[in-house]
Order: C-alpha cells, then sequence, then structure tokens
C-alpha cells in the first residue's frame, strides 16, 4: 500500500472581507490553479481539486485553503469529515480515511479518465469516465469503501461525465452525446436512453428515487419525476454550457457553467432565475466547474483561475432577460458528422448585438496541446461553419474552442480512423 505524507501548506491567496455581501462573491483565488470539483461536508470542512494535481482542504468554509494531498483530480467527494475519495485521469484513484492528511494510491488502470465521484456510505462508491484509447465508457464500484474496485465497460457507449446514486442500488450515469444510464442493481447493468437533441449531458443530479436532473450542453436541464422513465425539458433561459448542478431538496437547486453562468429554481425547476457572475476582464470570463450547497442558503462555486464563489443568502434574487440580444445568443454547435473520419464540419454564431469582434476557434487534443487553428480574425455578426481536416492526425478524443470577447464554449468530437 503506497501513503503519501504531505505537509499542509498554505498558499496565498486573495481572501476578502466580504461577509457582509449578498448573493455570490467571490470568496478566495487560489492561484495557478483550475479547479475542477468542490465537496463540504458541513459549513466548515470543505475540499477541492483540479488540474494543477492538488488537493486543498478548508476548516473555516472557504477563507483559507491548504494543500493536503497531490492527486490529478476531477471530483471530490466524502462521507464524513474523514473519509472521502477524489479520482481524475491516468486512473488516478486516492482514498482518505483520516481527513486528508494520509492519502492511499489505488492501483487502477493509467487508460481510464474518470470524471465524476459519488461515495454513498462507508461500503459503496462509483467512478464514471471512459477509456482513453477507445473513448468505450467506463464505470468503477467498489463495496468496501473504496480499498479494491471493479470495472464495468458498457458497450458502445462513449464517455461518461457524472455519477449519482441515491440507495446501493438505484443510480445514474451521463455523458456524450445525450446519452443518459440506469441501474437497478446497483451497477452491474445498465439501461440507457437518448435525450434529445443530443447535447453532452455534465451533470446528474436526484434528491431521491423518482426525482432528478440532467444538465448538459447549450443550457439543456431535464427532469424526470419517475426515476428516470421518462425526463421532460425544462427552461434554464441560458444557452452556455451548465457543467454541473445541485438540488438541496425537491424544491431548491442551482446550476452553473460558461461563461459566469449560475441559475437558481425554487421550484423544482419549473422557473430558473439568473444569478450569474460577469468577470471584470472581458477576455477571461469565469468558467465554473462545480457547485455545492450543504442547505439552501450557504453554498461554493469553483472554477478556471483557481476562483471560489460563495454564497451565504442562497445566490440572493436576481433577475435578468435571457431573450435580450446580448452574450447569450452567441452559440458553438456540435461538429458533424461525430466521431468522424477524417472531416467534420463546426458550426457557431456571433451575436448580432455584439457586433461582431476577434473570433478564435481552436482545437486541442485530449492532453490539451493545441493542434489546429481554425479561425483566427475578426468576424461580423452572423452564422458561420468550418471544416476540420484531422487527416494528419490520430484516433482519439479531441476538444475545440470557441472564444470571442467574454463568451467562452468547449465541445469535444472524435476522430477514428
Amino acid at each position: 500500500m503506497k501513503k503519501i505524507y504531505l505537509l499542509s501548506i498554505t498558499l496565498l491567496l486573495f481572501t476578502f472581507n466580504l461577509r457582509a455581501q449578498e448573493g455570490w462573491y467571490l470568496q478566495n483565488t487560489l492561484e495557478n490553479q483550475y479547479l475542477e470539483s468542490v465537496y463540504f461536508v458541513d459549513q466548515n470542512i470543505g475540499y477541492t481539486v483540479g488540474q494543477s494535481d492538488l488537493i486543498f482542504k478548508t476548516t473555516n468554509g472557504g477563507d483559507d485553503w491548504n494543500q493536503v494531498g497531490s492527486a490529478n483530480g476531477k471530483s471530490v467527494g466524502f462521507i464524513n469529515k474523514d473519509t472521502g475519495i477524489v479520482v481524475g485521469d491516468y486512473g488516478s484513484v486516492l482514498l482518505t480515511t483520516d481527513g486528508g492528511s494520509d492519502w492511499e494510491i489505488k492501483n487502477i488502470d493509467s487508460t481510464y479518465f474518470l470524471n465524476s465521484i459519488k461515495f454513498l456510505n462507508e461500503n459503496f462508491a462509483w467512478a464514471v469516465g471512459f477509456r482513453y484509447d477507445d473513448a468505450q465508457g467506463i464505470v468503477l464500484s467498489t463495496i468496501n469503501g473504496g480499498q479494491t474496485w471493479s470495472p464495468h465497460l458498457i458497450l458502445n457507449e462513449y464517455g461518461f461525465f457524472s455519477v449519482d446514486f441515491v440507495d446501493e442500488n438505484n443510480g445514474w450515469i451521463v455523458g456524450w452525446f445525450g446519452r443518459v444510464q440506469k441501474t437497478t442493481d446497483g451497477g452491474q447493468t445498465w439501461v440507457g436512453k437518448s435525450i434529445p437533441p443530443g447535447e453532452n449531458l455534465y451533470s446528474v443530479k436526484f434528491t431521491d428515487l423518482n426525482n432528478g436532473w440532467i444538465f448538459g450542453g447549450d443550457g439543456v436541464i431535464y427532469h424526470t419525476n419517475d426515476g428516470g422513465i421518462n425526463w421532460s425539458p425544462q427552461s434554464s433561459g441560458a444557452q452556455a454550457h451548465l457543467f454541473s448542478g445541485y438540488f438541496v431538496d425537491q424544491s431548491y437547486g442551482w446550476a452553473v457553467g460558461a461563461a459566469g453562468l449560475i441559475v437558481k429554481t425554487t421550484n423544482g425547476g419549473i422557473n430558473w432565475i439568473d444569478q450569474s457572475v460577469k468577470s471584470s476582464d472581458i477576455y477571461n470570463p469565469y468558467y465554473f466547474s462545480s457547485i455545492y450547497l450543504i442547505d439552501r442558503n450557504t453554498g461554493w462555486i469553483v472554477g478556471n483561475g483557481g476562483i471560489v464563489f460563495k454564497t451565504t443568502d442562497g445566490g440572493g434574487v436576481t433577475s435578468v432577460d435571457y431573450n435580450n440580444p446580448g452574450i447569450d445568443n452567441f452559440s458553438l454547435n456540435q461538429n458533424y458528422p461525430n466521431p468522424f473520419n477524417p472531416t467534420t464540419n463546426i458550426g457557431f454564431r456571433i451575436a448580432s448585438a455584439s457586433g461582431g469582434g476577434f473570433v478564435t476557434l481552436k482545437v486541442y487534443d485530449i492532453l490539451g496541446r493545441e493542434v489546429a487553428t481554425l479561425v483566427n480574425e475578426e468576424k461580423p455578426a452572423g452564422n458561420y461553419e468550418v471544416e476540420f481536416d484531422g487527416g494528419a492526425l490520430a484516433s482519439g478524443i479531441y476538444f475545440y474552442k470557441l472564444q470571442t470577447g467574454n463568451y467562452t464554449s468547449v465541445k469535444k468530437m472524435i476522430l477514428i480512423k
């Protein structure tokens, strides 16, 4: 058994005395970080992980954060103040039973890229993601508190982004191309279905055996009240991607995503209220990856640049007309065909109210290396489509990113030769 012993190193934080502020406020910035996931055990103890291969812990509600471990972390989950799991790329699975002082490294297949962890109780946990070499969807499960893990490949399904369970038998996972999977036997077998229009689904959250929500590309939100047999669309009013959603009960929920997007509901998603926050730097907008709340009032959001936002009043009450022809009329379409070999088309729209501007559209490999620049110039408002030729590239997963002004959108595509 391998263990990592690390001294707790306090990072330089930009801490603001904003306790009296209303709504969502920037509580801290962890320098040189890109935070992917946040989880709080109570109002004081919380953890966050990200792309910098570090694990951070707070014991005072997010005012200060200390490094307590090292992991290529995409998701973190705890069942109490001592016991938690972090999962990430290259089969990264780490377990702590002493509040993050020590982390046990579990030997998992290095081709597994894990995006989400659900730690249900002292015995049961599930992690989902994809296999790097063929993008096959992967589910890992443990029945002994994370000591050993069993892999389950779901044939003919691409990668998964999020997993949630309400008990030891009933769970759901969501992923690429609008696919939703359900199990009633603890993950031994899964039944899948497609949610139109086929946008990637990034987050799933259930409050009980019947009521659940899924969140995805271009502001997609769906709700079920029969355990996932049927799904009904809900109008978030947003067009930016929603990467994380969380409900504290059947009525109160939030979702966050690109371009500082935050939406809230107090009636189970019948109506969604905008609580978005905008960065003062239009060339570096907030990009929210994860949200977690401990009750209807207190919660945290993390994202790019090491940002940590907090609220103690449920995010306040704000309202924005999403029909206003502004930033939310930008869009980046899913490429077609997808998967492709070797060419595919990518469409995007520049909002009319913006009057146009400088636009970049770039392609990256799974390690974040830029492999192609498709657009890098001033463009007037309008609809556009470009062709991407992957003939010189290896089969695999690629990302394409559109950026103009304070709008940023990223989508995945698969090259199969």
